[in-house]
């Protein structure tokens, strides 16, 4: 894993279960969550927020305690729902 999908990893990692409840079927949060976890991590944040996201709606791989998270048969998915809004949603595998 490259060291940004990591970072990348470690940020979203944090969001998701800031907001997680259990039986959720949606965790939302925004931009400013990026942020927030990005300062207490003292991570980089990237010059385009949106691509921690973009990087999980594309291909790189959602950490595992996120996917270990989701009922047999199904698995989260990230997408952005607003200008600076963001959620989680479990989907059918084999439904996107």
């Amino acid at each position: 894993m490259s060291r940004k999908a990591d970072r990348f990893s470690r940020m979203i990692e944090v969001i998701f279960f800031k907001y997680y409840k259990d039986g959720a079927t949606e965790v939302e949060f925004d931009r400013s969550d990026i942020i927030e976890v990005a300062a207490l991590n003292e991570d980089t944040l990237p010059l385009n927020i949106g691509d921690v996201v973009v990087a999980f709606s594309q291909g790189t791989p959602l950490p595992d305690k996120i996917v270990e998270k989701a009922p047999q048969g199904y698995e989260w998915r990230v997408q952005q729902t607003d200008k600076s809004r963001y959620k989680f949603d479990l989907i059918k595998i084999g439904d996107d």
